[in-house]
């Protein structure tokens, strides 16, 4: 066989796998609307994905399933052409037109949250800036895949429980390529870790507010779970409510499809405190048990409100963290350790949800994960027998809104 023939041959498996990865990834409901609609393939998208399926030494199927063990060599993208993707994001030469900023809700390690008026309907919006070429590990490893993965996921899932992407505006740079990357989602006025962190909020929370918010998070857990979706960062910062008591799960940027059995994924991701002890321990084959471990140590935070809120397991080495789950779970084996520290935070008699409550938590936090409650499963538990789910809850707070960094912002300035 000739060099040509090698070549075409070679040509033509790179263009039949890619031709694989683009029908798995019609496999999932495609989104609707002018801001995402299909990009048209051309030649300078194409050239780009060959160019990066010979850089990596993992080729990865699509931005919700791939698999995290790619090569971690830095790879430059093609300066003239676009990164692969699937959708194509609404385009506005000035943000300011449309967006009118107020407040900076918060920083992460992919891009800052704003606070904005939509000029159009004058609602509040949440932008998200995703970082891109002003980042210096931008410019060399390429585009965020925790935002394409973001991206699509939440345009696949619609739950009444779970944050909503309202639509991607990019600004365009001189050059023709996208400048900057911001996705805009529907403004909710409080987060968990806010709620819990100021004394005078978590005093306004009862009883009726624990059952109503737990019941919602287990159903967004249900559906994400149903979808094949494991979040793998769920903690109070990353849980919103708004002004009627309605919770919302957020934050999907770690969020990852389980669409193959056996699939390997990273252990170091999510928040430590929160992280399930399989991971901890270095299992790369986990489940969405790891949500439900996480959910566990919420809601240990969200019953012990009154007094000065801290994660269950704390430490600040993954050898301590260890530790302390080893020691904690031994505790709450015997089911009486959990019940008298719910009931010591409230400086109260034990009371029968109190028991139940416990009993919830304790099956959350069950090392074994084929013990471990799943979200279905938590549903059905005495804590949430005969509930009913429409339910509202009084939301009459001293603040009209509050997020973590204006706690954070408050401790601040109280210690200086």
């Amino acid at each position: 066989m000739t060099a040509a023939h090698k070549l075409d041959s070679n040509q033509k498996s790179i263009s039949l796998s890619r031709s694989d990865r683009r029908v798995e990834c019609k496999s999932h409901e495609e989104p609707t609307g002018e801001s995402f609609a299909k990009i048209h393939s051309n030649t300078s998208t194409n050239n780009a994905m060959e160019q990066e399926s010979e850089n990596r030494s993992t080729k990865r199927q699509c931005s919700c399933c791939e698999s995290e063990e790619v090569d971690k060599k830095p790879h430059k993208q093609a300066r003239n052409s676009r990164p692969p993707c699937y959708y194509q994001p609404k385009e506005t030469s000035d943000l300011k037109t449309s967006f009118r900023i107020r407040k900076h809700l918060g920083e992460g390690a992919f891009g800052s949250v704003f606070l904005t008026i939509d000029q159009k309907s004058n609602e509040p919006k949440v932008i998200k800036r995703v970082k891109t070429r002003d980042d210096k590990s931008v410019a060399t490893y390429g585009f965020p895949y925790t935002a394409l993965r973001e991206i699509k996921i939440l345009h696949t899932i619609k739950h009444k429980n779970v944050i909503n992407l309202h639509e991607v505006v990019t600004t365009t740079g001189s050059d023709g390529l996208p400048e900057h990357v911001f996705l805009v989602f529907e403004y909710m006025q409080f987060d968990l870790a806010a709620l819990l962190g100021l004394p005078e909020l978590a005093r306004k929370l009862t009883d009726a507010h624990v059952r109503t918010w737990t019941h919602q998070l287990l159903l967004a857990c249900d559906y994400l779970h149903g979808q094949h979706i494991v979040h793998r960062d769920i903690k109070p910062a990353n849980i919103l409510i708004d002004t009627e008591g309605t919770l919302k799960i957020g934050d999907f940027g770690l969020a990852r499809h389980l669409c193959q059995e056996n699939r390997r994924f990273t252990t170091s991701v999510g928040t430590p405190w929160y992280r399930a002890p399989e991971m901890l321990l270095g299992s790369s084959t986990y489940d969405t048990n790891v949500d439900m471990w996480s959910l566990g140590c919420v809601l240990f935070e969200l019953a012990c409100r009154y007094q000065p809120t801290r994660p269950l397991f704390h430490a600040a080495t993954k050898l301590d963290l260890c530790k302390q789950i080893d020691l904690k779970c031994s505790l709450m084996s015997n089911g009486s350790w959990l019940v008298k520290e719910i009931a010591n935070a409230h400086n109260r008699q034990v009371l029968e949800n109190t028991v139940l409550l416990a009993e919830l938590i304790m099956n959350l936090l069950k090392l074994d994960t084929n013990y471990r409650l799943s979200a279905k499963g938590a549903l059905e538990t005495g804590f949430l027998a005969n509930f009913d789910g429409n339910h509202k809850v009084d939301m009459t707070l001293p603040r009209s809104s509050c997020h973590e960094l204006d706690v954070l912002k408050l401790k601040h300035c109280k210690n200086n």
